[in-house]
């Protein structure tokens, strides 16, 4: 053979391993293989943290184990809200201190539903348990936290660059959809039936199971450099298919455990703390509605602007369509005018 049939031999053989056998970086862009949303809608009903004693999640091995015990029990949501769900497999839940927690009081429901709406620049999350609403906005120009009780309102209001949303629903959180994560150098082998894809981020090693054909999470996993074992995972079941090919398959159920507790000595338990959440909706196709982003303000209700070491108490004066919208000196500014109005007679 010539050389010249040698080459062009050879660079067919190239040309087909390419397509038979596409790179790492080809076959694995993370941003390609799982979908993050930018825009969308959920409704969610999550526990408030729980602990459980069990034994220790050491290895993905067992991780998976514990996440297969449960997905071949059918999704019932009674057991899920009794927390009968994690006991039926083998956890204990340790009962609370009584006043241990204020905030997460045994007068109050644990379970709570809540709705997220969201695009690439703003975020609203609302939440309504008992008598109480907690309403949580980020815009592009303020950000706003209100707690709405019928024995008191306080509305506090902030400059973007001051974060107030103190429990995020995101699908971060929710779906284990990060693009903040999923934007680092990464290794995927196949392991125990799935799909293992291990990146790290600032200290921490973090891995995604997942199905191997489809845009679909079944874990995350943290474990710190030291090797010392599984500190914090999130499991998410009963994933429903998606409408088109290739879409996000959406879990019902998630659960996510942080270790409080670790053992000392062998056959020792180990702790965890437990949030779940059951995905009742979730849309990320159509636009969301610019009302979803909207949070009025009612005569009466206090309203706190804290920048820095400045801090403005107000009472609001009157009935306002929407402070998100608008910045913190601005809606001051107005109220302020509106209630010397009001002093003075002018209405």
């Amino acid at each position: 053979m010539t050389e010249r049939a040698l080459l062009y031999a050879f660079s067919l053989w190239l040309a087909v391993t390419a397509i038979a056998f596409p790179t790492m970086a080809d076959e694995y862009q993370l941003a390609d293989r799982f979908q993050i949303p930018s825009q969308g809608h959920m409704k969610i009903h999550h526990g408030l943290s729980q602990e459980f004693r069990t034994k220790p999640i050491q290895s993905e091995a067992d991780l998976l184990a514990l996440h297969r015990q449960i997905a071949n029990v059918p999704f019932d949501k009674e057991a899920i809200t009794s927390w009968e769900f994690l006991e039926q497999a083998g956890m204990k839940r340790i009962e609370p201190i009584a006043g241990s927690n204020p905030l997460d009081s045994k007068r109050l429901s644990v379970w709570r539903v809540a709705t997220i709406d969201f695009d690439r620049e703003r975020f609203a999350q609302r939440e309504g348990f008992d008598q109480f609403e907690i309403v949580q906005v980020e815009t592009p120009v303020s950000n706003v936290n209100v707690s709405r009780h019928p024995m008191n309102t306080q509305i506090n209001h902030s400059n973007p660059l001051r974060k107030t949303v103190v429990r995020r629903f995101d699908v971060d959180q929710v779906l284990s959809r990060s693009a903040r994560l999923l934007d680092e150098p990464f290794d995927v082998d196949m392991r125990h039936g799935r799909q293992l894809i291990e990146f790290s981020l600032e200290k921490v090693f973090w891995k995604l199971a997942a199905h191997p054909d489809r845009d679909l999470i079944e874990a995350r996993l943290s474990e710190s450099k030291n090797r010392r074992g599984i500190f914090n995972f999130t499991l998410h079941w009963y994933h429903q298919p998606p409408a088109s090919k290739n879409g996000m398959w959406i879990p019902k159920l998630t659960a996510r455990f942080s270790r409080t507790k670790t053992p000392v000595y062998p056959g020792d338990k180990a702790t965890y703390r437990v949030e779940a959440y059951i995905i009742e909706e979730a849309d990320f196709d159509k636009e969301v509605n610019a009302d979803a982003f909207l949070v009025p303000i009612h005569r009466g209700e206090t309203y706190v602007h804290t920048d820095g070491s400045n801090r403005d108490v107000m009472r609001v004066p009157s009935y306002v369509k929407d402070i998100a919208n608008s910045s913190p000196g601005t809606v001051i500014e107005r109220m302020k005018i509106e209630a010397e109005n009001q002093r003075n007679g002018r209405f």
